[in-house]
This record gives structure tokens, sequence and C-alpha cells, in this order.
């Protein structure tokens, strides 16, 4: 059999050892104030919220209820609402000239954020993290800031699942040089990745805040396992003041040593952002990459040479270049090929928080076996119990939920059909499963898996 392999690449930080910190994220959670219910006027900086609540972040006012029969399912039968938060803090005047936002994780839901009396923008979604920036607005020295929030869950059967109410994720202050790496600015992947030679792509976002434009010169250096140069890349531009520039890069590693499940050896990408007429004055590096999923959850892995398998996060898989996604949902019902104990506990954070674990309702299941397979299971009538008891009979050595109730629930398979019109035919799983054959071919919001068959030589 043909062994396929990648070669992988990570962005990472440059060393420090600057006289001012090229970017800096500080966590923002301390010493808000919350009020429940509407507030006209605390956008303005003059509002006397000294009655409010003093807490940290990240909050849930849904959960502190009451629990009320009049009330959505969806939010557990607990209020929605309207909500507000404020934050007063100052500035260092060591601080002007940086460039400041201020980055939320997550926000349920329209919310509307000011900061001295000024509209930042409105976030109907609330999932998602967003950034908005401040340095226009902000007052330094002895002078206080001011950032409000309003927060507006008052239509609450807006899911399936508990969503809360408020400022539930975490807040971020981020301080940059005038010329920086845009937040999520870089992008890094290896179009060509052979015995002979590897070609890296490497895309920079660069942003210029500063009064009178700049000439900026980024450097690409790939790094091997060992910590030594196999490629680099360097280009320049001028950038006008208040511009942005996206700098595409290619780089050639020769004879690279690609990965494997057998030899994973991974290479590093750093770049830097220097100002060009001394390329000595760093102004910018690229931010770091995301955040690793729940640990102790389970979840569905996928690796980037194909494989698949389902563990606990942490212990069975952590994050690294090799992982392309990871879905993940409550903890594992089946886990060293014993079902877990808990399976009659109706337990919120084990099973969640939309249909009673003894409920018998559509579920679907994926687990892997002792060889490493995959095993689907799904069903009507199913509790959490009978449907770990199904992906244990079927030989399951791990194995977690997927999806419940009967709008979710499906698993359909297509093939080229020159009989029906499009061209092609799809098949149920089971008859009985609802959503239709074509919900993959309309544009949705929720998750799936897609599995390809393809002829390996």
């Amino acid at each position: 059999m043909m062994r396929t392999a990648f070669l992988l690449v990570s962005l990472s930080m440059l060393p420090a050892g600057f006289a001012a910190p090229v970017r800096e994220r500080l966590n923002f959670d301390a010493g808000w104030r919350f009020s429940k219910g509407d507030a006209p006027g605390a956008e303005r900086t003059g509002f006397d919220d000294a009655g409010w609540r003093k807490l940290n972040l990240p909050h849930d006012w849904s959960i502190e209820g009451p629990y009320s029969a009049a009330n959505a399912s969806g939010t557990g039968f607990l209020p929605g609402g309207i909500g507000w938060y404020r934050k007063t803090f100052r500035l260092d005047a060591s601080l002007a000239g940086r460039r400041i936002y201020l980055a939320f994780d997550g926000v349920y839901r329209d919310s509307d954020v000011w900061i001295n009396g000024h509209h930042l923008g409105h976030r109907p979604y609330g999932y998602s993290s967003f950034e908005y920036e401040l340095t226009p607005y902000l007052a330094f020295g002895a002078t206080a800031n001011v950032v409000a929030v309003r927060v507006d869950h008052s239509v609450t059967a807006d899911s399936r699942f508990y969503t809360g109410s408020g400022i539930y994720r975490h807040v971020w202050l981020t301080l940059t040089q005038p010329v920086h790496v845009a937040h999520w600015g870089t992008y890094v992947y290896t179009p060509v990745a052979g015995a002979r030679e590897a070609l890296v792509s490497v895309e920079t976002r660069v942003q210029d805040g500063s009064a009178g434009g700049a000439a900026v010169r980024v450097v690409t250096t790939i790094e091997d396992a060992a910590g030594k140069e196999a490629g680099n890349a360097a280009s320049e531009e001028r950038i006008a003041a208040g511009g942005e520039h996206a700098f595409v890069q290619q780089a050639v590693v020769s004879n690279p040593r690609l990965w494997s499940t057998d030899d994973p050896n991974l290479y590093t990408a750093a770049n830097a952002a220097v100002l060009a007429p001394d390329g000595g004055t760093v102004l910018a590096t690229s931010p770091g990459l995301g955040t690793s999923p729940n640990a102790t959850l389970a979840g569905k892995e996928f690796y980037t040479n194909g494989i698949a398998t389902v563990g606990m996060w942490g212990r069975d898989a952590t994050m690294g270049p090799n992982i392309l996604a990871v879905r993940q949902n409550l903890i594992l019902l089946i886990d060293g090929g014993k079902e877990a104990t808990n399976l009659d506990q109706n337990s919120l954070a084990n099973w969640g928080y939309t249909v009673h674990n003894a409920t018998l309702v559509w579920r679907s299941g994926v687990g892997v076996d002792a060889k490493g397979h995959i095993i689907y299971a799904a069903g009507s009538g199913l509790s959490v119990h009978s449907l770990a008891d199904v992906l244990l009979a079927a030989g399951c050595v791990r194995a977690m939920e997927l999806d419940i109730n009967s709008e979710w629930v499906d698993f359909y398979s297509y093939a080229t059909n020159p009989t029906v019109a499009g061209g092609v035919g799809a098949t149920k799983l089971i008859p009985d499963m609802q959503p239709p054959l074509d919900r993959y071919f309309e544009p949705s919001d929720r998750d799936f898996i897609a599995a390809f068959i393809r002829t390996v030589f």
C-alpha cells in the first residue's frame, strides 16, 4: 500500500527581548459591574453604576434563576431578558501610541459594545468570538475609560441546547505596535510536499496604524525539529498609513523529512515584520494560533493523514499540526471497553441540557473498536444507556454520543446515478430518518461529517 505523507508547518512567536513588547494579550475578566434589565443611557461614561453588582467574568445570569414554566425550554426554563455590563479602567500614559483592541470570546447574544460612549458595533450571534479596536476613543493617564456592553437575550426559544445569557466567555485586551500582524492574519500551508522538495506557502496580513505609513519587510524562517534553518523567504512593501497588505511568500525545503504516523517530524515557521530601512526594529510578530478543545471531553479527532478516531481529549489526543479537526460532545459513553457508570444519572454536565438522558428519543453515537475501525449507531426510542448498549455490543472500546432528536439524527449515502435528477442518488441508513435527503446540499449552520471512498493504488 502506498503511504501518503505530509509536511506540516505551525506558526510560533519569535522570542521577546525588546524594550516594548511586540504584542500583549491581557486578561480583562476582573472588575466588571452588572445589572439585570434594560438601563437606558448606560453606555454613557457619566452613568451612575454604583448600585450595580460587582463581578468577574465569565458570567451567565440565566443560571442564577429562578426556574419557571413560563420560560422557554431552550434556556432550561431559566430567564433570558436584557443585561448590562460596565467596566471602568485606566491606561498608563506610556501606552499612548500603541494600538489597543478588545476581544470577546463569546457573548450570548445580540450584544452592543461602547467605549467612552462611542458605539463600536453590534454582534447578533452568540457563539463566535469578535474583536473591536478601542484606540481612537481611549484616554491615557489619570482619565478613566468606560466600556459598556448591552446583551439582549429576550428571544429565548433560540436553541436546542442551554445557551445561558451574558458575557459567558473570557474578555481580552490586546496591545500591539502601530504596525502589526492583523488579528488572525497568518495562514501557512504546504501545496507541494515530496521526497525531494517541499513548498511552504505563508500569507501574512500586516496592518499599518502609523501616521505616515511605513516600508515593512516580512521575514519568514522555516526551522526543522532541531532548530536549524531549512528554508526562508523575505518580501518588502510600503504600506500606506491606515492601510493593510497581504504578504504572500513561498519557501523551499530541500529533502524534507515528511510527517507520518511512524515518523511524526515537524517543522516550524516563524515570521516577523520589521522596519525596512534598518531591518532590525521588530514591529510585529505573528499572533499565536488557536486554543485547544476542552480537556477530558469526548471528541472525534480527524488527522491530516485521513485517519479518524474517538477518544478523550488530553489523554488520547492533544493539539498538534497533525490534527485537522476535532468534534467534541459531552464525555465518553464507553471507555476502555466499559460503559460509563453514571449513564442513568441526569447530569447536565455529562449528558447535555436538551433532553433528559432517560428520555427515549432519536439518538446517534460513534466509536472505535480495538482495531481502530469507526462504528456508527443510531435509532429511535433510545436513552443514553441503551445507545451505549448498542455501541458496546457492536464492539466499541471508546464511544461518544453525537446528535439527538429526530430533526438532526441522520446518516445518508450518496452515489452517482444517471437515472435520477441531478445524477446523484441518496439512501437513508434507516428509512425512518426524518431530515430530507438533500440537507447536505443546502446552506446550514449545523456541523456534519462526510466520508469519501476512493481507490488507492
